[in-house]
C-alpha cells in the first residue's frame, strides 16, 4: 500500500485568507484494509474526493470510478474507502476568499460530482500539486492554487443541474417565484438552517441576500430596456412598497432608480 500526503504536517485544517489555498492533498494506492473517516462536525476547509479506480462510500452515497465528492465547510463528513489491489484514491482539503465565487462559477455543488471522462487529466494535475508541496518550492502555494482552478474547470465539464443548490439558484433567481427561503429548503431536503449556511459557503451570499442580488439585477434590466415607472418595476418583482424599493436600489447601486435610468437608458 502507498499512502502520500503532500504536506506532513499535523494541522491542516484551518481557512486560509488567500484567494485560493490548497490546505493539503494526497493519494491512498492499493489500498489494504478499509480506511474510515467520521467528523461529525466537517473541517473548516472544502475537501474532494476522487475515485480513479475502486468504491468509496461516502454519506450514503457509492462512488464508483470516475467519480469525486465534495465536502463544504462544517459538513459532517463520513465516508469509507474499499480496499483491493488496483485501487487509486485522490483527496485535496482547500480553502479562501475566492472559493465561493469560484464553486458558483463552474456550477460545483456539494455531493457527487462526475470526472466527465477526464480522469487522467485530473488525475495529473493532483500528481502536480502533490509533487510541488514535496519539492518545497517557494512558491509552490501558487503554483497548486493554479493547478486546483484547472482542476474545477475540468469538473465543470459535467454541469451538476442535479444538485439541491442549482434547483435553490433557479428558484431564488426568478423574479415570478414566491416559495420562501423556508420552503426551498424544505424542496432541498435540508432544514432552514443548514441550507442557509450551505447555500452562502457554496454561492457566498445568503439565499435571502441572493434573491435581493437578483432582482435588483433584474430593475437595472427593466429600467435600461422599458419605459415601466419606478413605481410598476416595484410592483413586478414583488416589492410591495415603491419607497422601499427605491431606497434599497439606492443602497445596492449608489443612485436612484431614475437617476440609473437616466445614464443607462439603451
Amino acid at each position: 500500500m502507498q499512502k502520500i500526503n503532500a504536506r506532513r504536517v499535523g494541522m491542516t485544517d484551518f481557512y486560509s485568507g488567500a484567494p485560493l489555498y490548497v490546505n493539503n492533498c494526497g493519494l491512498f494506492r492499493a489500498l489494504e484494509r478499509e480506511s474510515r473517516m467520521l467528523r461529525p462536525r466537517g473541517r473548516l476547509d472544502c475537501q474532494l474526493l476522487f475515485d480513479l479506480r475502486g468504491t468509496i462510500r461516502v454519506s450514503g452515497e457509492t462512488l464508483s470510478e470516475g467519480e469525486a465528492y465534495l465536502y463544504l465547510p462544517e459538513e459532517r463528513q463520513e465516508y469509507v474507502y474499499l480496499p483491493g489491489e488496483e485501487t487509486l484514491y485522490y483527496w485535496i482539503h482547500f480553502s479562501g476568499s475566492e472559493v465561493p465565487a469560484l464553486l458558483a462559477r463552474y456550477s460545483l455543488s456539494p455531493g457527487k460530482l462526475s470526472l466527465s471522462g477526464n480522469s487522467r487529466e485530473i488525475e495529473e494535475l493532483l500528481r502536480m500539486i502533490i509533487r510541488a508541496f514535496g519539492e518545497s518550492w517557494r512558491c509552490a502555494d501558487d503554483y497548486a492554487a493554479g493547478l486546483l482552478r484547472s482542476l474545477f474547470s475540468l469538473l465543470a465539464g459535467q454541469k451538476n443541474s442535479g444538485s439541491p443548490f442549482f434547483r435553490a439558484q433557479h428558484l431564488l433567481s426568478d423574479v415570478s417565484e414566491t416559495l420562501s427561503v423556508r420552503e426551498i429548503a424544505a424542496l432541498c431536503g435540508l432544514s432552514e438552517g443548514h441550507f442557509i449556511r450551505q447555500f452562502a459557503a457554496y454561492t457566498g451570499k445568503t439565499p435571502g441576500s441572493y434573491r435581493l442580488a437578483c432582482r435588483i439585477d433584474a430593475a437595472c434590466e427593466l429600467l435600461e430596456g422599458t419605459d415601466l415607472p419606478v413605481s410598476e418595476i416595484a410592483h413586478r418583482l414583488r416589492f410591495e412598497d415603491p419607497l422601499y424599493f427605491s431606497r434599497l436600489f439606492s443602497k445596492k447601486r449608489g443612485v436612484s432608480p431614475r437617476e440609473y435610468r437616466r445614464v443607462h437608458r439603451l
